[in-house]
């Protein structure tokens, strides 16, 4: 497990309410990004480059905890499925 890598996510993640759904979404990102990380680690990028490549494709998540922050949100579901897709397709890239 990268510690940067979560402290990053974690600092993304401060205001987002601390509900079942919030923490799985921020688990599931930090997997993906750690993944992500050992995939251009194994490319051979420098650790430094690696991180922020991940959390630059991670992007601004103001709008992600924002929606959070509403119940029942429809808009939350499809963002989180975007997002799960983008971590997939790009794992491979």
């Amino acid at each position: 497990m990268n510690e940067k890598i979560r402290k990053e996510v974690n600092t993304l993640f401060e205001n987002a309410p601390n509900t079942k759904r919030a923490n799985d979404l921020k688990d599931e990102i930090i997997s993906n990004a750690e993944d992500k990380y050992e995939d251009l680690i194994k490319q051979g990028r420098k650790e430094a480059e690696a991180l922020e490549t991940v959390m630059k494709e991670i992007g601004d998540v103001d709008e992600l905890i924002e929606e959070l922050n509403k119940s029942n949100s429809i808009k939350f579901s499809c963002y989180c499925r975007i997002l799960y897709m983008y971590f997939n397709i790009s794992l491979y890239d």
